[in-house]
């Protein structure tokens, strides 16, 4: 999990923490075992998300070779709210070209490019029961100020659901802060072939 320094009154659960390790909640799809859930609220620097690598080991992050395959699978529920809209939350791949270097990867910033970790994704709806998604590699778009290559499936990092928050702004235009929050459920997340 991750989430933006905006001031309090943000809250999450489980809380975000370097020390605590994640844990799942229940039930999870089908009305057993466990799923990964989050509920925060409060977040509008950037936002708030859930993350998983799919390739690491302790502090080390690898990339996984996910080129035998055409995308991604899983179960999803829950609302949102952010800069994506009303319960929607993006999907994002994290890849090594698209990564920071203390996010495992080789991200550098170069003009037209204004940031890293601003990774290829999908925006999806959410509801309010388990509902199966996939998302092909072909679907996937990226902010052209980030940072990166290509997709390329061979460099995968991990899969990551976010959504966004935004400070306000004078302007002009002036506009209000945008605060994100959701309530996520992911469950069986798999490759798609």
């Amino acid at each position: 999990m991750y989430g933006d320094p905006s001031p309090p009154p943000t809250t999450v659960t489980p809380p975000l923490s370097s020390v605590t390790p994640f844990t799942s909640s229940t039930p999870g799809n089908g009305g057993a075992g466990y799923a990964a859930h989050v509920n925060g609220s409060g977040y509008a620097v950037y936002g708030l998300g859930l993350g998983v690598n799919i390739n690491s080991m302790g502090t080390t992050i690898r990339p996984y070779n996910a080129g035998a395959y055409t995308g991604i699978t899983f179960f999803v529920m829950g609302t949102s709210t952010g800069v994506e809209g009303t319960n929607m939350v993006r999907v994002s791949i994290p890849t090594t070209s698209t990564s920071s270097p203390a996010s495992g990867g080789t991200c550098t910033v170069t003009p037209p490019a204004t940031y890293c970790d601003g990774h290829w994704g999908k925006v999806i709806p959410l509801t309010s029961a388990w509902t199966q998604i996939t998302i092909r590699w072909s679907e996937l778009t990226k902010d052209p100020s980030a940072g990166g290559a290509a997709f390329d499936p061979s460099t995968i990092i991990g899969v990551h659901w976010q959504i966004g928050g935004a400070p306000a702004s004078a302007g002009p235009p002036a506009t209000p802060a945008v605060a994100a929050g959701m309530n996520l459920w992911v469950d069986d997340l798999a490759f798609a072939p």
